[in-house]
């Protein structure tokens, strides 16, 4: 009787989790058949930070070509369009020493991005995707820089990792 009632209650459970929507993530993909391709043209830059623009869409490129859910492809053979703005960039210095010049700042990134049909139907969007990153102040100003540069790869790289999880988790 004991075996006959585990086999039950193993049962119930199956179908009680199965039932649930569970499913590992990552896998499967939330977009119709006729979806396969991608494009993801060079996202716009209200900032005053030149160069940024370029670097987060190559590591968009590098995560969806990674992930091989969609393919890659020119905008003209594109199902689908990856669209995206940089609206601001902000420097704040977040700790000081006691003459009060900054040894630390915080690089944070505001983004938005749309994923749109050929049709110009939007397939997901979001428009406050925002990403930081602390850096230190050093006593030499292209170390500085060099940080800060380090920081902003650093979030480009966070962004496309994001905007991919996203699109395809939040589907």
């Amino acid at each position: 009787m004991k075996t006959y009632a585990k086999v039950i209650n193993s049962l119930l459970l199956f179908f009680f989790i199965s039932a649930c929507g569970y499913h590992f993530s990552g896998q499967g993909n939330p977009f119709s058949e006729d979806i396969k391709t991608i494009a993801v043209p060079v996202f716009s830059n209200q900032t005053g930070e030149t160069g940024f623009e370029n670097y987060l869409t190559n590591q968009l490129v590098y995560e969806f070509t990674s992930r091989k859910r969609l393919r890659v492809v020119d905008i003209k053979d594109a199902d689908v369009v990856l669209k995206g703005k940089i609206r601001s960039i902000n420097l704040p210095d977040i700790s000081f020493s006691g003459t009060y010049l900054g040894l630390e700042r915080k690089a944070v990134v505001t983004i938005e991005a749309v994923l749109e049909r050929r049709d110009g139907s939007v397939l997901w969007q979001n428009k406050d995707i925002i990403r930081e990153e602390v850096y230190k102040v050093e006593s030499s100003p292209l170390t500085t820089e060099t940080n800060k540069q380090t920081a902003l790869h650093k979030i480009a790289t966070d962004l496309a990792e994001m905007i991919h999880m996203r699109i395809f988790e939040d589907f």
